[in-house]
């Protein structure tokens, strides 16, 4: 798993529960982005629908 530490961090019921992988990567994306985006909230919401 790519997660380990974090997953033993916040324990099994809470990462698997949870959608940690989608928000680093979001986050991953976002950070060396060339073009930024205005608010984090744009890209996170094509995540959620």
């Amino acid at each position: 798993m790519r997660f380990e530490k974090l997953r033993q961090a916040v324990g099994p019921t809470t990462y698997d529960a949870g959608r940690f992988e989608d928000a680093i990567e979001l986050f991953t994306e976002m950070s060396l982005a060339l073009d930024i985006e205005e608010f984090l909230t744009v890209p996170a919401y094509r995540l959620i629908v």
